[in-house]
């Protein structure tokens, strides 16, 4: 019994960590961020950190793993019966936007964390990308000779555009524009972008964010 109330306390001592860290990151960035300003956050004592991650690094890709993962899974989850990749692509693209909208941490590790001094941290996301490019290419759904190329210029305007949308100079429709652009991209004529992008707009998919 001990030992299981010892482990739940651990437990809630990393979890008070990770989200103690969420919020100094989202507000100062990673370098700017101090473990001093994580624990005091997390309401715990500095030396609990070092019980729990070696450094700031160590949590850092921790933080962005859950995050990540989270993504995915929600991605997966909400689209699990679909199997047309231009509408995969699609809830990618505006579920990615969304969540820098709603999340302050998920926005800054895309435009300062996960794209910038430690963009190796942000490969997992293209994950998913890749795979649903490279099935659409398979398929002849989207005609394009490059997976490789296709998937950087949808990724490239997805950060530009996430940056615009969190220094206000992107309508609150950018999510739905960019989805649409990214499929014209990937070759989709424009009235077929449109109605694969309006089919994902009718599943309210950000709304469970």
């Amino acid at each position: 019994m001990m030992v299981d109330r010892g482990a739940r306390r651990r437990e809630r001592t990393r979890a008070s960590l990770l989200e103690g860290a969420r919020r100094v990151i989202a507000a100062k960035g990673f370098d700017a961020a101090t473990i001093t300003e994580i624990t005091e956050a997390a309401d715990v004592g500095f030396g609990s950190f070092y019980n729990h991650f070696e450094s700031k690094d160590e949590l850092l890709r921790v933080l962005v793993t859950e995050a990540v993962d989270a993504h995915g899974r929600a991605i997966d989850g909400l689209m699990a019966d679909e199997s047309d990749p231009a509408r995969l692509v699609a809830a990618g693209v505006m579920h990615t936007v969304a969540m820098a909208e709603h999340d302050p941490f998920w926005a800054w590790f895309m435009v300062r964390t996960g794209f910038g001094e430690h963009s190796e941290l942000g490969a997992p996301l293209l994950v998913r990308l890749f795979r649903d490019v490279g099935r659409g290419v398979a398929s002849g759904r989207f005609p394009v000779d490059d997976v490789a190329t296709s998937v950087a210029s949808v990724s490239g305007a997805t950060w530009a555009v996430i940056r615009a949308r969190l220094a206000g100079a992107a309508s609150p429709d950018a999510g739905r524009l960019l989805a649409e652009g990214a499929l014209r991209l990937l070759g989709l004529r424009a009235a077929d972008a449109r109605r694969a992008v309006a089919s994902v707009v009718a599943l309210r998919l950000t709304e469970a964010i």
